[in-house]
């Protein structure tokens, strides 16, 4: 599922949580899932309220909290001892870590000296750990947004009257596109900033949906010009629209889909190149789609590497420092890309060779292609004592041939004539 922001009025983390509540999520399940933060008790109520003429949620946490300044590690203690599930809980953290740099850069001090004031309270930590754990009992898989809007004026904080925005959005917005919009009022807040560039994929159009639901989450300031309340939508993707050679202007291209990514570049020509497969592995851990290295002429005559990396915005801080723990760089490159696919779904089939993993790749004018990956055909060389050119050429033999049932099973025969029995549990789970 792709969760979309509207943030036309600008985001908050209460507003985040109210819009996804208001689009259905369960008030309690959300509540029952923050429990095991070791905090004082604390309740959520979902308050119906109308912000101009719009009615939306107000997400309102009530506790009783008489320790209001936090420092990074004690946040990050909390979180990771709570108990939530690995992506709610590296995304919570993720969040904070990144709100943690934004006020270094502010204060000019570590990370972990920074001593939140506002954002360290409960109804700040509960607010992100609240948007992470609800995209995820959603079953969100892509975050996407609109552009920031962040007003105009000044606000009042812990460190005295600041301009809007406030130093810290400044930061935590570099990289986005920034919508002016005279209101005299904070609309971004440090947390819903954080939440969004952690999370979302880099700014744009809304993505192509089609709309499951709808939801509006309400800020606190009752205020109707405009209506102060962020807009969530909640869908699957669906084909992008144009023409090609296989359909005409206007058709639905079901086959493809875009995706809001980034890319991560470095040129390296003082490291040792034995040392790029375990660069590659890293970058991969760390959440890249493809990592590609290019050998470049730098000046002097100098041989060099580029070294590229595709991923989801979501995973720039965690690839970044990659790239600066693991190499030998002073600096990377990154910026929003549009990457077009063919749809893909993964399947295990039965062949005269076992048991194999492929991907079914749907293109243009229906036609479909069944692959089978590298690693698969290499397992299969080695199990049977095969070349592997041979093992890669009968397998590409047999997947062209493969049909499948109404249920999406693969009826491929075997050598045999019969079908392959399918793999017991054992099975299924000690192959790769």
């Amino acid at each position: 599922m792709i969760a979309y922001l509207d943030m036309f009025s600008g985001v908050s983390g209460d507003m985040i949580v109210g819009g996804l509540l208001d689009a259905g999520l369960d008030r309690a399940r959300l509540e029952d899932s923050l429990r095991g933060l070791s905090i004082p008790p604390f309740a959520l109520e979902a308050r119906r309220v109308r912000r101009g003429a719009l009615a939306a949620t107000l997400a309102v946490w009530h506790f009783e909290d008489a320790e209001e300044h936090r420092h990074l590690p004690e946040i990050e203690r909390l979180i990771s001892g709570a108990g939530f599930a690995d992506p709610v809980r590296e995304g919570s953290l993720a969040v904070f870590r990144r709100l943690a740099g934004a006020e270094a850069r502010v204060h000019g001090i570590p990370p972990a000296e920074v001593h939140f004031h506002e954002v360290g309270a409960l109804d700040a930590i509960l607010d992100v750990c609240g948007a992470v754990s609800a995209l995820h009992l959603l079953g969100v898989e892509r975050l996407e947004a609109s552009a920031f809007r962040t007003g105009s004026g000044y606000v009042d904080t812990a460190h005295g009257r600041l301009p809007v925005p406030a130093p810290a959005v400044s930061y935590l917005i570099e990289g986005w596109r920034l919508d002016p919009l005279d209101a005299n009022r904070e609309l971004t807040t440090p947390t819903g900033a954080a939440i969004v560039t952690t999370l979302a994929s880099a700014p744009g159009a809304a993505p192509s949906l089609i709309v499951r639901a709808t939801g509006h989450g309400a800020g606190t300031r009752d205020v109707a010009d405009p209506p102060n309340c962020l807009r969530v939508l909640l869908g699957d993707a669906a084909g992008r629209e144009g023409g090609s050679q296989e359909t005409g202007p206007g058709e639905a291209q079901g086959w493809v889909t875009d995706e809001r990514l980034i890319v991560l570049e470095t040129v390296l020509d003082d490291m040792n190149p034995q040392l790029y497969p375990w660069l590659e592995e890293r970058l991969a851990g760390a959440g890249a789609r493809e990592v590609s290295f290019t050998g470049l002429t730098m000046k002097r005559g100098r041989p060099g590497t580029l070294v590229r990396c595709l991923a989801d915005g979501s995973h720039l801080d965690a690839l970044a420092a990659v790239l600066f723990r693991e190499t030998t760089t002073l600096g990377v490159r990154h910026w929003p890309v549009l990457r077009r696919s063919l749809e893909r779904t993964e399947e295990r089939v039965a062949t005269s060779l076992g048991w194999v993993r492929v991907k079914r790749v749907l293109g243009p004018a229906g036609r479909e292609e069944v692959r089978a990956e590298y690693e698969e055909c290499r397992r299969l060389a080695l199990e049977h004592a095969l070349p592997l050119r041979e093992v890669a050429a009968r397998l590409a033999l047999e997947l062209a041939a493969a049909p499948r049932n109404a249920s999406g099973d693969n009826l491929l025969q075997t050598s045999g004539g019969s079908r392959a029995a399918a793999p017991d549990v054992a099975d299924a789970t000690a192959r790769p």
